[in-house]
C-alpha cells in the first residue's frame, strides 16, 4: 500500500530547485542553487567546485515511521550523501501531507521547529515491476535510486571519498568529490 507521502515531489521554494521520491520506507533528495550555470564538458576544477558548491543539499536513505496519534514522525537515516559528512546524518521530521501538498518539519531534540520544507507532488509512487527503492551494491560505490512509474532520482558516490569535504574546500578536493558522484533525476 502507498503511503501519502509517497511518490515524487517538487520543493516549492523561489532560491532552489529540489526534488524528493519517496517509497514507503527509502528516499532519494537533491535542491540546487535555480541559478546555477550550466558548464561545459571538461570540466576544470573551478567548474566542477562551483557545481558542487551551488548544491544546497542531497542525500538517500532509509526512514522509520515513528508517529504517535495522528502525527506523522520520521526518523530519516542518510547512507549516502552528496557531501560525505550528509552520508550519516540523521533527522527526525514531522510530515503533514494534503492531498497534493506536503510540508516537512526538521525536529530537534525537543521538538522544536528548525526548519520547514513544502512540496507539491508531481507522480504518485507507482504500481509498475520497477516502481520502489533500489540500494547500490557494488564493490566501491554506494547509493540508493528510487522509481514511480514514470520518474526517476538517483545518488550514487565512491566509499573512499574523504570525509572533510565541505563546501569550503579547495576546488581541487571538490572537483575530487565532483569526480567521485552521480545523480540525476528525470523521467523515463
Amino acid at each position: 500500500m502507498n503511503e501519502p507521502w509517497t511518490g515524487a515531489w517538487r520543493w516549492v521554494i523561489d532560491r532552489a530547485d529540489g526534488r524528493p521520491t519517496i517509497s514507503t520506507t527509502r528516499y532519494c533528495y537533491m535542491s540546487v542553487q535555480k541559478d546555477r550555470t550550466p558548464k561545459a564538458e571538461p570540466l576544470s576544477d573551478s567548474d566542477a567546485a562551483d557545481l558542487i558548491r551551488s548544491v544546497n543539499g542531497a542525500g538517500g536513505g532509509t526512514f522509520e515511521d515513528v508517529s504517535e496519534g495522528d502525527e506523522l514522525l520520521q526518523i530519516n537515516s542518510n547512507f549516502v550523501g552528496f557531501l560525505p559528512k550528509q552520508a550519516t546524518s540523521t533527522v527526525l521530521r514531522s510530515v503533514q501531507v494534503s492531498g497534493d501538498d506536503m510540508t516537512q518539519q526538521v525536529l530537534g531534540p525537543d521538538r522544536e521547529i528548525l526548519a520547514e520544507h513544502k512540496y507539491t507532488r508531481i507522480t504518485d509512487a507507482g504500481e509498475s515491476e520497477l516502481a520502489g527503492a533500489w540500494e547500490v551494491r557494488d564493490e566501491d560505490w554506494s547509493g540508493i535510486v528510487i522509481f514511480t512509474d514514470s520518474l526517476y532520482q538517483f545518488l550514487v558516490t565512491r566509499d573512499d571519498r574523504p570525509a572533510e569535504t565541505t563546501n569550503e574546500s579547495s576546488d581541487s578536493d571538490l572537483a575530487d568529490l565532483y569526480k567521485s558522484t552521480h545523480s540525476e533525476a528525470g523521467s523515463y
